[in-house]
């Protein structure tokens, strides 16, 4: 659901809605820890188009009242029976993680559409994200807890990974109230950059990424992601800061001069660019592209044309894995934090790096989500709009210019 909205059922009452704009879930039920058999299913907020949003708002999915609070959240109960998936009941929504959940005392309430808390990292808690549980009744009782999709239908959410679980919208009406809606302070201009965890040592190399993008014809638009991906592959260490030798057709680190890193990683990541806007593929294909070597667009673009990261997990599973020789499946650690956090510790072993565009990710940021308003009058579609120029600029570099003016620095 998006900020503002409201939905209700033929019956008069209202739709249980599933709380935020845009669903991608880390962790599912089968989670260790917290989630072992309490029905709990872990989001972030990230959209399809690569954009990552921490302290992410989300918002009432009906009229709620705080009946509990915890030591990382807070446990709202319908104010009245709700339409659900799986039945019409009261509800209890166990929110987890916010980082102000104390400003939430029990007795608080909000209105279906009211913002009612934001993901972080309070708690138990290995990234920033929400945590939900849901439960039947009017009390909080993790004995009558239900699976998410049978608490929440999913209209006007981006569903970006869902891990399959069977996820149901309402043929009812759903809207904003009044129009008065207001989108978010992170709704999108089309800007991209690298963020505070690039090193010194990366950043050190600007000025040769920028030289080389000019020689080759690649405009100053794609420096912060060729800054990101050293940053992943090296961290700025060593004579092959790109790890661009494989591409070349060259053994591993063959490469031992920097400058000659750079213009083959350059060159690779061009190549990329191009197939990836051959194949009408999304931005995080190119970059996912990168790690997979070229033939992962257009694998994609026979896949829905966007870089998901189940459908990474099953091109290094049954192409790059099997190439190299693991025709079996067999599995390596990786146990990078970001890793951790959505339950994929592993790697297959020769099939590169499933986890590749998902950690650039975490060493850039922009503003380019969509609109978090739903109806005309918001200017939904035209966000949509906005956000698929953004992506055709990245693809297209200095061929085709957006209107919007946003740009990458």
């Amino acid at each position: 659901m998006k900020e503002g909205q409201k939905s209700v059922g033929a019956n008069g009452k209202q739709n249980s809605m599933f709380p935020m704009d845009v669903m991608y879930i880390t962790q599912g039920e089968s989670g260790d820890f917290s989630h072992s058999k309490a029905k709990a299913i872990d989001y972030i907020h990230l959209t399809k188009s690569g954009v990552r949003t921490k302290r992410a708002w989300y918002y009432a999915p009906a009229d709620m009242t705080v009946v509990n609070a915890g030591s990382a959240g807070t446990m709202w109960a319908t104010d009245n029976e709700v339409n659900t998936p799986s039945g019409t009941k009261r509800m209890v929504y166990m929110f987890w993680h916010d980082n102000n959940h104390s400003a939430y005392p029990v007795g608080t309430k909000r209105k279906q559409g009211e913002k009612c808390g934001q993901t972080g990292t309070a708690g138990f808690a290995t990234g920033d994200h929400l945590h939900i549980e849901v439960m039947n009744g009017s009390v909080f009782d993790k004995s009558n807890a239900v699976h998410n999709w049978e608490a929440f239908f999913v209209n006007d959410t981006e569903i970006v990974v869902n891990f399959g679980y069977a996820w149901a919208t309402t043929n009812d009406q759903t809207g904003i109230d009044n129009g008065t809606c207001q989108p978010p302070s992170n709704s999108g201009n089309g800007t991209f950059d690298i963020n505070e965890r690039v090193n010194a040592k990366v950043r050190s190399y600007r000025s040769q990424i920028e030289s080389e993008c000019k020689a080759q014809g690649v405009g100053m638009d794609a420096v912060p992601g060729l800054l990101a991906i050293m940053m992943v592959e090296s961290g700025g260490a060593g004579g092959d800061p790109m790890q661009s030798s494989e591409s070349a057709g060259l053994p591993m680190n063959a490469i031992k001069d920097p400058v000659a890193s750079i213009r083959q990683g350059v060159k690779h990541f061009k190549e990329s660019l191009d197939t990836t806007l051959q194949y009408g593929c999304d931005m995080w294909t190119a970059f996912q592209q990168y790690n997979y070597g070229i033939g992962y667009a257009k694998w994609i673009s026979k896949r829905g044309k966007i870089h998901t990261l189940e459908l990474s997990i099953e091109y290094s599973r049954t192409v790059v894995a099997p190439s190299l020789g693991n025709t079996t499946g067999i599995k390596i650690a990786y146990n990078r934090p970001e890793a951790i956090e959505i339950g994929y510790p592993w790697r297959y072993l020769n099939g590169g790096n499933f986890h590749y565009a998902r950690v650039l990710q975490l060493y850039t940021t922009g503003d380019g989500s969509i609109n978090s308003c739903g109806g005309d009058n918001t200017g939904q579609e035209e966000e949509k709009n906005k956000m698929k120029q953004y992506e055709d600029w990245l693809l297209n570099f200095d061929r085709v210019r957006p209107k919007f003016g946003g740009k990458f620095k």
